[in-house]
């Protein structure tokens, strides 16, 4: 336990303190970013439930392999789920170059704004 509450802590204190409207630089960050918050997560929900399940025990290799992809996903699902709740915050999870070939800065989105490169 210890060691995934020092990497989730790590991880959120390394990201708040870059926190802007721009988002994170490239999906590679945002991987590491998804990873360390909710990926960690996941492995240690995965290690819990395989230590008081002797079903799920069976499973560890399959289950721990599968736990920060899958918390990944989740994440990314929130990042999107909360994108203007977090830019009321002045902070943008998503990677800024999946925007930027269609001309879409993250940081000039409003809540509202119709912006057709935002939207696709």
């Amino acid at each position: 336990m210890q060691r995934y509450i020092r990497i989730i802590s790590e991880g959120t204190v390394e990201f708040q303190s870059e926190a802007c409207l721009n988002g994170l630089n490239d999906i590679q960050q945002s991987d590491l970013y998804c990873s360390s918050v909710a990926g960690t997560v996941a492995e240690m929900s995965a290690e819990l439930y395989c230590e008081f399940s002797p079903v799920a025990n069976k499973n560890y290799d399959e289950l721990y392999a599968l736990a920060e992809s899958y918390g990944q996903g989740l994440q990314v699902t929130n990042n999107l789920l909360d994108y203007w709740n977090d830019w009321e915050r002045r902070a943008c999870w998503l990677p800024r170059d999946n925007f930027k070939f269609d001309g879409c800065k993250l940081a000039e989105t409003k809540p509202g704004q119709k912006n057709s490169q935002f939207v696709k």
